[in-house]
């Protein structure tokens, strides 16, 4: 039953069950946008870059950041599908995806922050809105609808 049928148990009520709606651009964004996005920036800008012959530290700062943005990849990927399939755990594995965005692009910019000790301002602001402006507007916005969202609560916890 859609979220534009009448529910069999009252007139005029709304069922708001099934993976419509921002829950499907949820699960769009995390099985499709997030793996793309991430694939184009390695390629694109990362990847590139190990050739360039810049120095030992820049180069684990490379690796490290590849690998955090593979990961995040890989598990927005399997958060998505599952939370698409209505799977059993799916809600709680999309808000432990969201943490871990928010955590591992922290904890990059604090590892970048020691590892390469910016002296230009201009480049400590651009990795700091990247890193933890940037990912604190998605983490309060899906985790917000994650928790009230009659939609969300009418298809993970229906009976």
């Amino acid at each position: 039953m859609n979220s534009t049928q009448d529910s069999p148990g009252g007139a005029g009520h709304k069922s708001y069950q099934g993976v419509e709606g921002w829950l499907l651009v949820f699960c769009l964004m995390l099985v499709f946008y997030v793996p793309l996005r991430s694939l184009y920036s390695l390629f694109a800008y990362t990847f590139p870059a190990f050739g360039t012959g810049r120095d030992f530290k820049n180069q684990v700062q490379l690796i490290v950041y590849s690998a955090m943005v593979l990961g995040l990849a890989v598990f927005a990927f399997i958060t998505g599908v599952r939370l698409w399939l209505v799977s059993m755990g799916a809600l709680r594995l999309a808000k432990v995806w969201l943490l871990t965005f928010l955590c591992a692009h922290v904890a990059y910019f604090v590892f970048w922050l020691s590892l390469c000790r910016p002296l230009r301002a201009e480049k400590l602001a651009e990795m700091a809105w990247y890193h933890v402006v940037g990912p604190l507007g998605p983490f309060y916005l899906w985790n917000v609808y994650l928790e009230h969202s009659k939609r969300v609560r009418q298809t993970y916890f229906a009976e």
